[in-house]
């Protein structure tokens, strides 16, 4: 072949093609603006469909009832309001059952003491002191309320002791009157000295007249004070009467309401914790039911609970078992 001219560059091979616009002619535009056409109007229809359908779907919500609307707010608020209520009632009672168990500790406390006798005199005391030295300001009121009510309660003790309370004794028919109306509250038993149910009476009278200083306890021979049983109708023996203020209230007649019925000669074999309930319940005393083995887990724990059963019910042994010359008699 001839050599190139002067002054012209040579041209390869590939330089003598050129690059096509795919999308000059405007067939290849065209059908791509068909696709999106089928495409946007395939959307219209699915659409139109769905809200044929549901004429809500698509809807802006503008109704009162709506998440927007005043009714509903006011809905939600009142549902607010009483979530609130309802977690302040749920704390109400959390605080109460709380105050609750509380109340009962100290009222187990209470019947502990009851069992052992009359509460001391040095660990009132010692309690007291301890009160009075304390130095946190802020339970001071309440401390100096406790002292004051420990006072009280000492000082009507001391003269309840004075009185013969926190024992059981016998009077005569002239010393009826004095000892009845000597003291708010009096327990006195009609009794006949040959009656196996007196016998019983007085055991179990004994032994509440120890736990229970706030009521006086006393007996009295029915033979020998035909007045006053003719005074106050008694008719059968034993008799029980509650006096406050020198009143004739409430009275037990016989075991009536407080004997066991299972078992032979159970009639006669009660507990003394059924009288002691039922002068509770006219008011004669100031009651507390003995804790349960669960209160005792609660206060004390499963394993030291077990032990203080066991001595509860070791210490009642002789308080609630008879002899037998009472059962047989």
């Amino acid at each position: 072949p001839p050599p190139p001219l002067p002054g012209k560059p040579k041209m390869s091979k590939a330089a003598k093609f050129q690059m096509v616009d795919p999308t000059e002619g405007g067939l290849i535009q065209q059908m791509m603006h068909q696709e999106v056409n089928d495409r946007m109007g395939k959307a219209v229809e699915d659409l139109a469909e769905k809200y044929a359908k549901n004429p809500q779907a698509g809807a802006v919500e503008t109704s009162e009832n709506g998440p927007t609307g005043a009714a509903y707010k006011a809905q939600n608020a009142e549902r607010a309001a009483a979530r609130q209520e309802q977690q302040r009632q749920s704390n109400e009672r959390a605080r109460a059952e709380a105050e609750a168990k509380m109340q009962r500790a100290e009222e187990i406390a209470t019947w502990e003491a009851q069992q052992a006798g009359a509460e001391s005199d040095d660990d009132d005391e010692e309690l007291l002191r301890e009160l009075e030295e304390g130095d946190d300001h802020e339970l001071q009121k309440l401390r100096e309320a406790r002292i004051a009510e420990m006072r009280k309660a000492r000082n009507q003790h001391m003269e309840n002791m004075a009185k013969g309370h926190g024992q059981y004794r016998e009077i005569v028919q002239d010393e009826f009157l004095p000892e009845v109306t000597g003291s708010l509250r009096v327990i006195c038993h009609f009794y006949h000295r040959e009656f196996t149910k007196c016998q019983v009476m007085d055991m179990h009278l004994e032994r509440i007249a120890q736990r229970h200083a706030e009521t006086k306890f006393i007996k009295i021979n029915a033979e020998k004070a035909p007045f006053f049983v003719q005074k106050l109708a008694i008719r059968t023996l034993p008799t029980a009467v509650y006096f406050v203020d020198g009143v004739a209230t409430e009275r037990q007649v016989g075991f009536e309401g407080i004997r066991d019925t299972n078992g032979e000669g159970a009639e006669e074999t009660f507990p003394t914790e059924n009288l002691e309930r039922r002068l509770g319940e006219i008011g004669a005393i100031d009651y507390i039911a003995p804790p349960s083995s669960e209160e005792y887990r609660e206060l004390y724990g499963k394993q030291m609970a077990h032990h203080v059963t066991a001595g509860l019910q070791e210490l009642s042994m002789d308080d609630d078992c008879f002899t037998g010359d009472i059962n047989q008699a």
